[in-house]
């Protein structure tokens, strides 16, 4: 016999989780459900996982409770419910009748009042409690029989609160929960509490004091004139708050706890629910009668709808092949649109193409290439007709590379024209999923359509190739195919839809041009360069020697930790498993002390130099143009900045003179020709001042003064032309220490100064700049309500982080809520000014071209003719990508090569 259990979950906090941690997903025929799939999921885990005997789930009953009549703006300032979720509420209702699980509600009163109600009387009664909740309202009612399962991540992930938890958690007891939301209030409930009272100092009154009601009879005896004030002045709405606050145990229910008895759920007419919501993995949970009855019925695990050769394409690895000349008796089967993915052999960008497949109402096809092939006219034309095909968006995985490759087919002169109208699932899942680094094509299908579950084969053919790659190929183009309209409704939902389409897929064309075009590089001085550094190696590895008084390999960490540590008595930093590190950080804390590790230093610096930048662009320019081609990565950052490899171009070391020489090898296509450099002028500073709307910072820029002087002026409260280049250093390293939410312990290793200083610098800066400390609050705050921060564009960044009990994991999350704003908008803006550049530069005629963009500069040649309306262009355009409060200001230089262009 089972134990008396009774499992009690609130229906209105699981469903909103489930709406906003799943992704929106919707049938068929258009009826969403993502909310009702994390229901059932988490109906399905709970059911398993804990064995109840008796089972209720309470639901709020209209908007008015009992609440109201003493505080009219009780959940005042709470935001509509989307329509997405609205019409899932009846939904869920009708899936509780399947599971056999009572929904219980009641005039005036909420779920948690039910709730509370019922977990009271069972726990008189003897029953084991669990409530479920998203609310951590229902902590107050912990006990020793009653525990609290607050749901986390959406659907399937529930933390478990008995009293102990919740005292590890608040320092509280259960039943003083109340009291804490009577002192600090609830933004969510609209619960006023005490004004100025946060949840760090409720803790220690309630700590002291015990009740609300003892902290408010010795609101004398509390340190702080100012707290002794405020609880004075709101005595009455402290006590109110604690009235909203609790629940009501004895709600007037017609339902007894004999009445909520489980007895399972009704399996035959579960199936047939899930059927109809198209919910393919939860039916696969139910059992391998459930996947024999799906394969019987002739549904799509793809698409839902599509006839069954479709499913058996997608499962079993079955394709349908057909050749090029085929094709064009097919286009007009594709409907609207269709996914199309093709094979490459090698790099995704460069790699020579196999075939394509693709995907669409009547399930999918392969089409084999050849080489041979792809060099006649008759096959271009038929591919042209395919991919150009104006009616059709085609659904595809990363729009660049196949621009890039389709040029280089001649399919077209224009990268643009290759494959229109194009519908990116790359950039759009990184859009939506920022977070989460670059998503490959396996990621992009499961976010697409994440009902189903990739198989291991698919993977394989996939990541490794081999004869499963086609009919792999044709399983990712039918997920690619169902999760059109869930990406795009997530587009749509997340405010994403004009990032994509005004920004991303038009800069898709943009990097495609530069990576076709690439640029020269003097191969000749390069290698002179490379001779140079090799000179200064062999120079340094004499002087190293000398010092250490022995020879030995300088790359060997073992042996180098031995000369200066054991040999020569240089006191060790740390020790690894392997023996003394000598890694950089070290190194540079013992540089001051030490000759030697000086020269190690510049050894190493060089030895980078001739092995990552001049031998390494050395195998990768092709020749007989000299040229390298770098790949630009669009969805990779979670800022949003870009990044280049193979090679990479946008990390060459300039800080040290050696590693600016490098850009003398860059050099113009054509030797009349000079090379432009446009570079953002502090634009995360002014982007800063924008946000913040800090007077000083705004004034600073709007008088166009050096804003390091200035804030050395300010926070050492000295006269501009008294400032030291000490002050000014130590000032630049907070202006840009500020922007990345740096603490005093980091500003201190950057300066070499105490913690104790780099503190006093942190707080005379927002001592003068007390807009910007505003507005880092303020950006922390915003994203613990809301999930993520945001650029000025609206890109979002997910910081689910940011509620994390790690101290590390959250201090990072909430240093990413001050930056990306800034960062991210930074990236933004070179972003608009790249996308209409490209445009006025084929507009205009221009023989000029945009070679790179490297951070915050843009990179171009052009004939000399043309310099002076090119400056004038690039200015234009950089200097107005964005309507802020400062101006942007752009710094152009030209020369000819890229070194002297700076």
């Amino acid at each position: 016999m089972r134990s008396k259990k009774l499992l009690l979950i609130d229906g209105n906090s699981v469903l909103y989780r489930a709406f906003y941690g799943v992704p929106l997903l919707s049938t068929s025929s258009g009826i969403y459900t993502n909310a009702i799939y994390g229901f059932s999921m988490m109906l399905l885990n709970l059911l398993q996982a804990e064995q109840p005997s008796h089972v209720a789930v309470a639901f709020d009953k209209g908007k008015m409770t009992f609440r109201h009549a003493y505080f009219p703006e009780y959940k005042g300032k709470r935001q509509s419910t989307p329509p997405e979720l609205i019409g899932q509420f009846p939904l869920a209702r009708d899936l509780l009748v399947h599971f056999n699980i009572p929904s219980l509600e009641l005039e005036s009163y909420e779920a948690d009042d039910i709730i509370g109600t019922l977990a009271t009387k069972a726990d008189e009664d003897g029953y084991e409690v669990f409530v479920v909740s998203g609310d951590k309202d229902l902590f107050q009612l912990v006990s020793e029989r009653i525990t609290a399962g607050m749901t986390r991540k959406g659907t399937t992930d529930v933390v478990r609160y008995d009293p102990a938890a919740v005292m590890e958690r608040y320092g509280l007891a259960p039943t003083q929960i109340i009291d804490l939301k009577a002192l600090m209030g609830d933004t969510s409930d609209n619960i006023p509490g005490v004004p100025g009272v946060g949840e760090k100092t409720a803790i220690k009154l309630l700590t002291q004091y015990g009740t609300v009601e003892d902290v408010l009879a010795h609101a004398g005896d509390v340190s702080g004139a100012k707290l002794q004030e405020r609880l004075r002045e709101h005595h009455d709405l402290a006590l109110l708050s604690k009235k909203l606050a609790t629940i009501d145990r004895a709600v007037p229910l017609t339902v007894s706890i004999d009445d909520l008895v489980y007895h399972g759920y009704d399996s035959v007419n579960l199936r047939e629910v899930f059927r109809t919501y198209e919910f393919r993995s939860l039916l696969t949970r139910l059992g391998k009668e459930e996947s024999a009855a799906l394969t019987e019925s002739g549904e799509s695990a793809a698409t839902g709808s599509a006839p069954l050769d479709a499913k058996e394409q997608s499962t079993n690895g079955a394709y349908v092949k057909m050749e090029l000349d085929e094709l064009a008796e097919h286009l007009g089967s594709l409907g609207e649109r269709c996914a199309v993915l093709f094979d490459v052999e090698g790099e995704y960008q460069t790699g020579k193409w196999n075939g394509f497949t693709v995907a669409g109402p009547q399930g999918a096809f392969y089409v084999p290439l050849s080489e041979e092939q792809l060099q006649t006219e008759k096959a271009k034309k038929h591919i042209r007709a395919f991919l150009q095909n104006d009616q059709v968006i085609k659904i595809v995985y990363d729009a660049k590379a196949i621009m890039v490759r389709g040029v280089s087919y001649g399919l077209s002169d224009d990268v643009e024209q290759v494959i229109a109208p194009v519908f990116d699932t790359l950039l759009v899942t990184y859009l939506i999923y920022t977070s989460e680094g670059e998503p490959s094509l396996i990621d992009v299908i499961e976010k697409a359509d994440g009902d189903i579950e990739t198989p291991e084969w698919v993977k394989t053919g996939i990541e490794k190739g081999g004869s499963m790659r086609p009919a792999a190929l044709v399983h990712c183009a039918l997920r690619l195919y169902a999760g059109y309209e869930r990406l795009q409704a997530n587009l749509v939902r997340f405010q994403l839809e004009n990032l994509y389409v005004q920004l991303e897929l038009p800069l898709a064309a943009v990097l495609a041009d530069l990576e076709l075009y690439g640029v020269k590089v003097d191969v000749p001085r390069l290698q002179v360069i490379g001779s140079e550094l090799a000179q200064g190696l062999e120079r340094l590895t004499g002087e190293i020697y000398e010092l250490a008084g022995v020879q030995f390999n300088i790359n060997s960490p073992k042996q180098l930790g031995e000369i200066l540590f054991d040999k020569m008595g240089l006191p060790p930093v740390k020790k690894t498993k392997t023996g003394y590190s000598t890694s950089a950080d070290v190194l540079e804390k013992l540089a001051p002390h030490s000759e030697i590790v000086t020269h190690i230093l510049q050894y190493r610096q060089l030895a980078k130099l001739q092995s990552t930048y001049v031998e390494g662009l050395l195998r990768v320019v092709r020749q007989p143009e000299s040229r390298v081609h770098t790949s630009f990565h669009q969805a990779m950052t979670a800022t949003g900045r870009l990044s280049s490899a193979d090679p990479n171009l946008q990390n060459i070391p300039i800080r040290m003179e050696e590693g600016r020489r490098l850009r003398m090898a860059f050099v113009p296509t054509d030797p009349e020709w000079v090379m432009l450099s446009a570079d953002y002028s502090q634009v995360e500073l002014r982007i800063l001042a924008h946000l913040s709307q800090d007077e000083a910072l705004i004034e600073a820029f709007l008088a166009d003064m050096d804003i390091h002087t200035r804030t050395a002026s300010d926070v050492f409260e000295v006269a501009p032309e008294e400032v030291t280049s000490l002050m000014r250093r130590q000032a630049k390293a907070v202006n840009f220490g500020i922007v990345y939410g740096i603490s005093d312990y980091g500003l201190s290793q950057n300066l070499n100064i105490s913690r104790a200083q780099a503190a006093q610098f942190i707080e005379q800066y927002f001592a003068k700049f007390p807009g910007v400390k505003l507005y880092m609050a303020e950006s922390v705050q915003k994203a613990r309500d809301l999930g993520y921060t945001e650029t000025l564009l609206g890109r979002k960044r997910y910081l689910p982080e940011i509620h994390s009990r790690n101290f590390n994991d959250r201090s990072f999350a909430e240093r990413t809520a001050m930056n990306t704003p800034i960062q991210g908008t930074a990236a933004d803006v070179i972003k608009v000014a790249m996308v209409r550049l490209r445009e006025d530069l084929k507009k205009k005629q221009f023989t000029g071209k945009m070679l790179l963009q490297v951070h915050d500069e843009l990179i171009f040649e052009c004939p000399t003719a043309e310099l002076e309306s090119l400056t004038q262009l690039v200015r234009q355009q950089m200097e107005g990508a964005a309507v802020m409060s400062v101006p942007l200001k752009v710094d152009v230089h030209s020369g000819t090569s890229w070194y002297d262009a700076k």
